[in-house]
């Protein structure tokens, strides 16, 4: 029996064919792109990740909303204070001319000397005046609480020359 015992011919083995290469170039392809794939789906967000991030973004937006009242609040009672003036120099305007303070102050929009939408402070409550003397007065705004009379009232108070 002779049988051949054909071996592989390991230099027959690395020879490369068109063909082949271009199969060998195709599967490294596919691995490539599997692992790029397997890379993206590791890159996903889970919905516990998702769920952390919006808390996260939450607080920070809770944290600035009480920052912008405290602001908002404090810029107010700055604008209050600035109405007043105004309404104090409108008086003392009405007074050199009138040697008097008026009653009331729609007296100072007859005048010229502000505008009606001055008289409501920053809260849209009506700015209280009251004259105390015969060259003195009181204009006060409720402040935050929206009532005169209480801790947080912005007011100025003009007294006689002779209660100095």
């Amino acid at each position: 029996m002779n049988e051949t015992n054909e071996t592989p011919n390991p230099a027959a083995a690395l020879e490369t064919t068109p063909e082949r290469a271009a199969a060998v170039v195709e599967a490294e392809a596919r691995v490539a792109l599997h692992e790029a794939a397997l890379r993206a789906a590791q890159r996903g967000m889970t919905l516990i990740e998702i769920m952390v991030v919006m808390g996260i973004i939450a607080i920070i937006g809770t944290a600035l909303a009480f920052g912008a009242v405290e602001i908002f609040g404090s810029s107010q009672e700055e604008g209050a204070k600035a109405q007043l003036s105004t309404i104090q120099k409108g008086l003392d305007t009405y007074y050199i001319k009138k040697r008097e303070y008026p009653d009331r102050l729609d007296a100072l929009v007859d005048a010229g000397f502000i505008t009606e939408e001055q008289l409501a402070d920053p809260w849209k409550k009506p700015i209280s005046y009251s004259v105390t003397g015969a060259q003195s007065y009181e204009l006060c705004s409720g402040g935050p609480d929206l009532q005169v009379g209480g801790a947080d009232d912005i007011c100025i108070k003009k007294q006689s020359r002779s209660g100095r």
